[in-house]
C-alpha cells in the first residue's frame, strides 16, 4: 500500500498511522479526538490538536470519508453545529487497511492491464528504431584473409561476388594469400559443398583463368564485358551479410550483417550478372 512522507513528529503514533496510510494532520486531527474520548465541535478539536479551525475541519471531513470519524449534527439552520467523535479504532482501522489493499489491488490490476500492451509495443519500436547493422573492419592480406575464413566458416547460401583482385604486390604477401587460397579456402569450400557466382571484369582475368574458375566444383563465372574502368574491389553477399573489400590505398573491408543490406547488393550483382557473358571470349590476355 502506499505510503504517506512524514515530517519528524514528537508522537510516535503519528508515525505508525502514516504507514496505514494517513497523512500527519489527519493522524494528529485523529488522535486528538480520541483523546477527547466524546464528540466535539470543530474549534475544540482544533484547540487540542493545536490546528487551525478550517484546516481542522477539512481533515475531519476527509476522516469521515475514510470512515474513521463520524459526524452528527445538532440543531437546524444556522443554529446548527456538526459534532464529531472518533469511532472505535479497533474496528475502522482493520477496515481502513482492507480498503487501501482494495484500492491498491485495483490500481496494480490496471497498471498491469496497460503494462503488456505497453510492452509489446515499446519491443516493436525497438526492434525498428534501435537495430542497427553488425560491421566488422578488416585490412591488409591478413584481413582478407579472415574475410575468406568467415565464407568458408559461416556461409550457408550461394555466394554472389564481384572481384577486381588487383594488388600492388609485394609479392610475398599475395603469395601468402595465394597459398592460404589453395590450401585451406578451397578445401573446406568443397568439403562444404558451397555454391558461387562471381563476376570478372575483363582486365582482371586471362582466358587460362577463367576457363579453370568455371570448371571448379560449385563454381559459376562470367565476365563483364565493357567494364573498362573497374574499381580494384570485392564485393560479394552470402547470407544476411555483405562484403566490401578495396584493394585500392589503404587495402581495406568490411563484413556488414543486415538482411536488407544484402537483399539490396545481391540485386545490383543479379543486374550485372544479366549483362555478364559465360564464356572468356571478351577476356584480354593476363
Amino acid at each position: 500500500m502506499p505510503h504517506h512522507k512524514t515530517a519528524s513528529h514528537p508522537n510516535p503514533l503519528v508515525y505508525q498511522l502514516a504507514t496505514l496510510g494517513l497523512t500527519q494532520q489527519e493522524s494528529v486531527i485523529l488522535i486528538a479526538l480520541l483523546k477527547l474520548g466524546r464528540e466535539a465541535r470543530t474549534g475544540e478539536i482544533a484547540q487540542v490538536a493545536q490546528s487551525g479551525q478550517s484546516a481542522t475541519h477539512r481533515i475531519l471531513s476527509s476522516l469521515h470519508k475514510k470512515g474513521l470519524v463520524s459526524k452528527v449534527s445538532k440543531g437546524t439552520g444556522k443554529g446548527g453545529w456538526d459534532y464529531f467523535f472518533a469511532d472505535d479504532p479497533r474496528q475502522t482501522l482493520p477496515h481502513l487497511v482492507d480498503r487501501e489493499a482494495e484500492t491498491f489491488q485495483r490500481d496494480l490490476e490496471q497498471k498491469r492491464a496497460i503494462a503488456e500492451p505497453l510492452a509489446g509495443l515499446l519491443n516493436q519500436m525497438e526492434r525498428q528504431e534501435v537495430a542497427v547493422p553488425e560491421v566488422r573492419f578488416f585490412e591488409g592480406i591478413d584481413g582478407l584473409i579472415r574475410i575468406y575464413d568467415d565464407i568458408a566458416n559461416n556461409a550457408k547460401s550461394e555466394v554472389f561476388s564481384y572481384l577486381y583482385d588487383v594488388y600492388d604486390k609485394e609479392q610475398k604477401e599475395w603469395d601468402r594469400f595465394q597459398s592460404y587460397f589453395k590450401l585451406n579456402f578451397e578445401p573446406k569450400v568443397t568439403m562444404r559443398g558451397l555454391k558461387f557466382r562471381t563476376i570478372f571484369p575483363p582486365s582482371n582475368i586471362s582466358k587460362d583463368s577463367f576457363s579453370q574458375i568455371s570448371n571448379r566444383p560449385g563454381y559459376e563465372a562470367r565476365i563483364l564485358s565493357g567494364e573498362k574502368k573497374a574499381v580494384a574491389s570485392f564485393i560479394a553477399t552470402y547470407d544476411e551479410k555483405t562484403i566490401l573489400f578495396s584493394f585500392e590505398g589503404r587495402k581495406a573491408g568490411l563484413i556488414i550483417k543486415d538482411e536488407t543490406i544484402a537483399k539490396t547488393h545481391r540485386w545490383l550483382l543479379e543486374e550485372k550478372w544479366k549483362k555478364a557473358v559465360p564464356s572468356g571470349e571478351n577476356t584480354q590476355a593476363g
